[in-house]
């Protein structure tokens, strides 16, 4: 499966309008002021006229809008078709869940993330799984740089590199939590931080201590927090079906955001 057409599947522009300030003459100060007598039936043209002048302005302006609407619905219109006609998308099927996945996946549309949750030995462990593609940067020999100069191209896809953020909660009954976060990848996984949390606290308070850097702590309590998490399911085993999930979930959330877009354009 290709993490690369989630990149390709992004439209991204940016239209950048300069304002323009007219000039406009000095207020008049209190020793200079003069005043004009103006016979009411001038007076009463000259409003006429300024009340057209004012209507034409709206009507110039409502056309812009209009226009300027019009052209982004039809690049949404352009961009989901697009999503819609590729080939990833049309191969793309729902993702069959191992029988032995430990964890139920609560997939909520329109969140970035998904989360596993179980409950084991009256414990509830909910995990929850951020995913994030970057490409990966290649080094380059002088050699290299001067042949795809002179327009020499290798063939074949781009890499991209695949990182899952993994939050993991333990909690046992009520108030506080053991957090502790991973970061998941190809080659294995490290696990960044652990600290109890509060329920129900979502902030993170910069005066808490949140403990030293994982990798600072003595080796044999770094084991015992691993085999800690590997008896409640979290192994490494889970990222390829993971990886999966999450960019086909990516690609299902881009359309449903190009959908969204494309209704609020249409009201």
């Amino acid at each position: 499966m290709a993490a690369t057409s989630i990149a390709t599947s992004f439209l991204r522009r940016a239209v950048a309008t300069p304002l323009r300030l007219s000039s406009r003459a000095p207020l008049p100060t209190s020793s200079s002021r003069t005043y004009v007598v103006v016979p009411r039936a001038v007076a009463k043209q000259a409003n006429k006229a300024s009340v057209s002048v004012s209507t034409k302005g709206a009507r110039f302006s409502s056309s812009r809008i209009t226009a300027a609407d019009e052209s982004l619905k039809s690049v949404i219109d352009s961009e989901i078709e697009s999503v819609v006609q590729s080939d990833y998308y049309k191969e793309m099927k729902k993702i069959d869940v191992p029988e032995t996945f430990p964890f139920e996946i609560i997939d909520k549309p329109g969140d970035q993330s998904i989360i596993l949750k179980r409950e084991l030995n009256g414990e509830i462990i909910k995990a929850t799984i951020f995913a994030d593609y970057e490409e990966a940067i290649d080094e380059f020999s002088e050699e290299e740089e001067e042949g795809e100069a002179e327009g020499e191209e290798e063939e074949g896809e781009e890499d991209v590199k695949q990182n899952l953020t993994v939050v993991v909660n333990v909690q046992k009954g009520e108030g506080s939590f053991l957090e502790i976060v991973c970061q998941f990848d190809e080659e294995g996984y490290e696990i960044q931080r652990m600290m109890i949390r509060k329920e129900g606290d979502d902030s993170m308070d910069e005066n808490v201590y949140q403990g030293p850097e994982f990798s600072d702590l003595d080796e044999g309590l770094q084991e015992a927090v691993r085999r800690y998490l590997e008896v409640r399911g979290i192994r490494h085993s889970l990222f390829k079906f993971l990886t999966e999930y999450m960019i086909t979930k990516e690609e299902r959330e881009y359309l449903g955001w190009l959908k969204n877009m494309k209704s609020f354009m249409s009201k």
